[in-house]
């Protein structure tokens, strides 16, 4: 090495110069920390070089990726995740979670309500459409039910139609003071051919209103036992018409043919019809 001083080699691990006397310890620990700090300064510019080539070249990989495919850059090709730039693409935490699948919520628990017994409307005494109990007239005629029916129409009423019990016993009632109990009187019923339910026929002979064969019917009890049959042999019985049996003493209901004296000649002077106004 050489002097400090005066610039003469002089041999490594002298403690003296040999050509002007300066002490040489210290200069040698100087030298070798100048040395040792040289190497940091290269070292340091080595990394700074490197860490600005990293950004460079990732920013460069990322500019030529399109904007779909940003997402393809590996990270495990980075050496240091803190060299990332802070305006790299990073993954989106937000997208990759996965969507919870909604809970099932709890159905309510119904609420129970008390529901009020509704207070039963009593059934009316007669047909609302019909107007109740009306002038009756009492035709004694050897007719067919068709016959009756347009007879009625032509008197300005109607064929009998009779609704509730309280209208029943009164045609009754009148039938009894006039002394006519021994003839069968036809009434407004009767049935479609293709069908067994008898409904009460309007002014234009369309059947309507409630069934009059039905067990929920006022007259369900008035029937004559095993009537309405229907037929009687060939004979199709789809008329109404009521009846006195002396030997039961009661009316009935009973279904009987159009035409009752083709069948049953001995009726002859024995028929009638029931004629309602509603004045």
């Amino acid at each position: 090495m050489k002097c400090p001083r005066c610039g003469k080699e002089v041999s490594e691990g002298s403690k003296f110069c040999t050509g002007c006397g300066l002490p040489l310890g210290n200069a040698g620990d100087a030298g070798r920390r100048k040395h040792n700090r040289n190497l940091v300064i290269l070292v340091v510019v080595i990394l700074s070089a490197a860490v600005v080539a990293a950004a460079f070249g990732i920013r460069y990989l990322q500019e030529r990726k399109g904007p779909g495919e940003r997402g393809s850059l590996s990270l495990s090709d980075l050496e240091d995740w803190e060299e990332l730039p802070e305006d790299l693409w990073t993954p989106d935490l937000e997208e990759q979670k996965e969507t919870p699948s909604p809970s099932p919520s709890a159905s309510p628990m119904p609420t129970r309500t008390s529901t009020p017994t509704p207070t039963p409307t009593p059934a009316p005494t007669y047909d609302p459409q019909e107007g109740g109990v009306h002038r009756y007239e009492f035709v004694v005629a050897d007719c067919t039910w068709q016959e009756a029916f347009q007879a009625a129409k032509e008197k300005g009423g109607y064929l009998a139609r009779i609704n509730s019990r309280e209208e029943y016993q009164a045609i009754l009632s009148e039938i009894s003071s006039r002394g006519l109990a021994d003839i069968h009187f036809r009434i407004g019923g009767r049935r479609e051919a293709d069908s067994q339910d008898y409904y009460w026929a309007d002014e234009k002979n369309q059947l309507y209103g409630e069934k009059i064969n039905s067990p929920t019917y006022w007259c369900s009890t008035e029937w004559m036992a095993g009537e309405p049959s229907f037929q009687d042999g060939t004979t199709q019985e789809d008329c109404l018409d009521i009846c006195y049996i002396k030997s039961e003493g009661k009316w009935y209901f009973n279904d009987v043919p159009n035409d009752i004296l083709a069948t049953v000649p001995y009726y002859s002077g024995r028929l009638g019809y029931i004629v309602e106004y509603e004045d």
